[in-house]
C-alpha cells in the first residue's frame, strides 16, 4: 500500500504544517510508503502568484530594515491587486475568500470546474501531479482545516479523478469534522472524493483495506454505495506520536530560517470558555508533569534533527508549568519560540518575562476577547483585567511581542460593551504590537449554543449541501466593522512606536530581535 498526503492552498507559506506531520509518523511506523506534498507552498510558487507579486522578501534581506518593511507593503499591495484579475477572490497571507463564499458546497463544485478560477488554473499547471503519477499511489489523503481551503482541494481531487477514476482520494480535517454531522449522499462531492475521515487521520490511513476496489479505513466506516464516511474521532485510541517533517520541503518556506510547529498538550487547561466548542474534539489525557517533559524533550530533539532555528507551538495554550520546563531546559535556549498563552498571575512578574525572554520566547498571543467585565463573565473566560493590565505591561517591557485576540458580537454584547474593549486596548496600547479582532461565530456543541438552545434563539441552516454556523435570534447583534479595526490597530502602532510583529509568525519570531519596527509601523 502506498498513499500520498496533500496539504492544499491556501495559507501561510512560511512553515510546514502539524497534522499532516503527525499523520507522516504514524504511516511511517505503520511501514507505510508515502509522500507528503505541499500544494500550498507550490501555489505560492507558481506563476499565478510569482507573475502578480513584488518578490518575497529572501533570507538575505531578513537583516534589511528598511528593505523588508517595503516589500512587505508592497507585497500585500499585489495580494489586493491579485483579486483584479480573478474577480470575486480576495487574497491574504492567511487565506482566499472566493466569489458566492464557501458555504454553498455546490457553489464549491460548480467553481472547482471553472477554467478561469485561480486554482483550476494552478492544478493545471502544477508539478505535484506528475510526481503523484510517478509515484503510483493507492490513495490520496487531502487535509482541510480552514473554510479557504475547501475549494482548492476540491480543484485538486477533481484533477486527480480526471486523470485516474480508480484512484481513492480522501478528504480529512478540522473542517469535515466540525460539520461531520451533515455529511450524508446529498453532500455534491462524490463524483471527485471516495471518503472522508472525521478525526486523527493517522488512525484511519494506517488501518486502509482494499474493499470492492476502493481502500478504506478498517473500521468505523459508515459505507454507501459510492461513499464512506469513517469516525476515529468517537473511536481512536493511539496515543499522539511525534511529528516526522523528513518528506516535507523544508529548505523551500518562505522564512528566513527553518520554524517548526510543534505541541506540547492537545487542550487548554482551562476550557472553560463558553464560546469554545475544543471539548467536543480535543483529546482527553492526564497534562503530567513526566508528560509535559518527555514532550518538551521531544521537541529539542526535532528542532536538532531538521536545524531548526525555532518553534511555534500550536497548543490552544502554553501552561505555565509548559513556560517554565522550557526556562529550566538550558538546552531549548538556543531556539527561539512563541505560542498562545493565558493572562496568568504568572506573567505578571517582571522576573518570569525575563526568564522567558532568556529561554527564548519572541512572540505570546493572549486572548482577551473583552474587557467588559459583564461580557468576560458570560464568556466564562476565568481572567482579572487588572491581572490583564499587569500581564500586557511586564511583557511589553521584556521585548517579547505581544499579540491580543479580541471579540466583538458575543450574545447580548452591547455598544457599550464594546466600547470598553476599545478604551481598555487604547489605554494599553504601548504595550501591544499587534491586536486581531473576530466577529462572534456560534460552533455546535459550545456551552453558549447549548444554553441558547434552550431558550428557541438558534437557528440553524445547515444541510449536507450547504454548511453554515448556526444564527443567534430574539436580540440585537453588534456587528464587526474591519474599518473599525483598522483604526484600533493604527492607534496600536501610532502609541507602540510601530510593532515588531512582521509578514509571518515565522518572520516575527526570527526577525524581532533584529527589528525595531517590523512591518506595520507607519
Amino acid at each position: 500500500m502506498r498513499g500520498v498526503l496533500i496539504q492544499p492552498p491556501f495559507s501561510d507559506p512560511s512553515m510546514p504544517v502539524l497534522g499532516l506531520a503527525y499523520v507522516s509518523d504514524a504511516l511511517s511506523k505503520a511501514g507505510i510508503e508515502h509522500l507528503v506534498l505541499d500544494a500550498n507552498l507550490d501555489f505560492w510558487q507558481s506563476r499565478i502568484l510569482t507573475e502578480n507579486i513584488y518578490p518575497w522578501p529572501q533570507k538575505k534581506d531578513a537583516t534589511e530594515e528598511d528593505l523588508y518593511h517595503n516589500m512587505g507593503k508592497v507585497l500585500f499591495s499585489s495580494l489586493k491587486n491579485l483579486g483584479c484579475n480573478f474577480p470575486g477572490y480576495v487574497f491574504s497571507l492567511n487565506g482566499c475568500k472566493i466569489p458566492g463564499g464557501w458555504q454553498n458546497l455546490n457553489n464549491i463544485k460548480k467553481l472547482s470546474h471553472d477554467p478561469t478560477n485561480p486554482f483550476f488554473i494552478w492544478s493545471r499547471q502544477s508539478n505535484i501531479f506528475e510526481s503523484i503519477r510517478l509515484f503510483r499511489p493507492d490513495w490520496i489523503g487531502i487535509s482541510v482545516t480552514y473554510e479557504d481551503q475547501l475549494l482548492p482541494a476540491i480543484c485538486i481531487a477533481h484533477r486527480l479523478k480526471q486523470e485516474n477514476v480508480d484512484i481513492s482520494v480522501i478528504l480529512g480535517g478540522a473542517l469535515f469534522t466540525t460539520f461531520q454531522d451533515y455529511i450524508d449522499e446529498a453532500t455534491p462531492f462524490w463524483d471527485v472524493i471516495d471518503g472522508i475521515v472525521i478525526g486523527p487521520g493517522g488512525d484511519a490511513l494506517t488501518g486502509m483495506e482494499k474493499f470492492e476496489g476502493q481502500w478504506i479505513p478498517g473500521r468505523s466506516v459508515r459505507f454507501a454505495k459510492k461513499w464512506w464516511l469513517a469516525d476515529y474521532l468517537t473511536h481512536h485510541s493511539t496515543p499522539e506520536g511525534f511529528p516526522d517533517f523528513r518528506r516535507f520541503p523544508l529548505q523551500h518556506y518562505w522564512a528566513p530560517g527553518l520554524i517548526l510547529p510543534y505541541r506540547v498538550l492537545p487542550r487548554c487547561s482551562w476550557n472553560k470558555c463558553t464560546f469554545c466548542a475544543d471539548a467536543r474534539y480535543s483529546k482527553k489525557i492526564n497534562q503530567t508533569s513526566s508528560l509535559i517533559r518527555e514532550r518538551i524533550e521531544q521537541m529539542y530533539l526535532i528542532a536538532k534533527r531538521y536545524g531548526a532555528q525555532g518553534i511555534y507551538f500550536v497548543d490552544a495554550e502554553l501552561t505555565e508549568e509548559t513556560m517554565k520546563f522550557l526556562i529550566n531546559q538550558s538546552e531549548c535556549h538556543s531556539l527561539v519560540w512563541g505560542g498562545n498563552a493565558r493572562f496568568s498571575s504568572f506573567l505578571t512578574d517582571p522576573g518570569s518575562a525575563n526568564n522567558l525572554y532568556q529561554a527564548g520566547c519572541r512572540l505570546l498571543r493572549l486572548g482577551l476577547e473583552s474587557a467588559s467585565p459583564s461580557v468576560l463573565d458570560r464568556m466564562n473566560k476565568g481572567i482579572n483585567l487588572n491581572i490583564v493590565s499587569e500581564v500586557l505591561k511586564t511583557l511589553g517591557e521584556s521585548n517579547i511581542v505581544v499579540h491580543v485576540y479580541l471579540m466583538k458580537g458575543f450574545p447580548m454584547e452591547t455598544d457599550n460593551d464594546w466600547s470598553k474593549t476599545v478604551t481598555f486596548i487604547k489605554n494599553h496600547a504601548q504595550w501591544i504590537d499587534m491586536v486581531s479582532v473576530s466577529g462572534f461565530t456560534l460552533y455546535e456543541k459550545s456551552p453558549v449554543w447549548q444554553e441558547l438552545l434552550k431558550t428557541d434563539k438558534v437557528i440553524s441552516k445547515t444541510t449536507p449541501d450547504c454548511w453554515t454556523y448556526p444564527d443567534v435570534q430574539g436580540f440585537e447583534q453588534i456587528i464587526l466593522n474591519m474599518a473599525e479595526v483598522d483604526g484600533i490597530i493604527d492607534v496600536v502602532l501610532d502609541r507602540h512606536g510601530g510593532s515588531k510583529n512582521c509578514l509571518t509568525t515565522a518572520h516575527t519570531l526570527i526577525l524581532s530581535d533584529k527589528f525595531s519596527r517590523g512591518l506595520y509601523s507607519k
